[in-house]
């Protein structure tokens, strides 16, 4: 069997042609060697791809206090001064570090503490996944506040029946996302 591979090399570099090529190869031996056998039981990777993806780069097992809440480990953490980014801003590629995620994150919870938000109240974060989302997220968790964490492109109809459901007390959101929650008719205060 003769194959010529056809690529626009804008798109893809030869070593992931290759890759692709080497996986349609063990996808025909495959099938070739046991017609019977359903399509789907086949890999295309090879075993020391399995290898890499499931076992060496899924090596996450580190040691942690159990009990502590995520928000605290985090400012122990922050408290070591390491100016390694905890976050990148994908659209404009600032970077954040782990100081910087816990002062800005305590400066929102100062904020909304200020606003009257106390711990057990229930908050809404109605965010695209962003940095922004991450320092309201732990925000939330700082307070000690409830948390609904909801996709903006939730439907309209889907995402006030949660607000109301949950008996959100105030949403954090974006500039952007105001007028479109506004309209939505839940009564929850915006925080953006």
């Amino acid at each position: 069997l003769e194959a010529i591979l056809e690529y626009d090399a804008d798109l893809y570099d030869g070593a992931t042609i290759e890759r692709l090529g080497r996986h349609y190869l063990r996808l025909l031996e495959g099938l070739c060697s046991d017609l019977a056998q359903p399509l789907a039981t086949w890999s295309m990777a090879t075993p020391e791809e399995l290898e890499l993806t499931l076992r060496r780069w899924n090596r996450t097992d580190r040691p942690y206090a159990h009990d502590q809440p995520l928000h605290r480990l985090i400012a122990e953490r922050a408290l070591k001064g390491t100016p390694t980014p905890a976050l990148i801003d994908a659209a404009s590629g600032h970077e954040l570090t782990l100081y910087d995620v816990q002062q800005q994150s305590l400066q929102l919870a100062g904020e909304l503490q200020r606003a009257g938000v106390s711990a057990g109240a229930r908050l809404a974060v109605i965010m695209p996944r962003c940095p922004q989302r991450t320092l309201a997220l732990l925000a939330v968790f700082q307070l000690g506040a409830v948390l609904v964490a909801l996709e903006p492109d939730l439907p309209d109809e889907r995402m006030a029946f949660i607000l109301r459901d949950a008996r959100v007390e105030r949403v954090i959101t974006q500039p952007a996302l105001v007028d479109r929650l506004q309209r939505l008719g839940t009564d929850t205060p915006l925080w953006s």
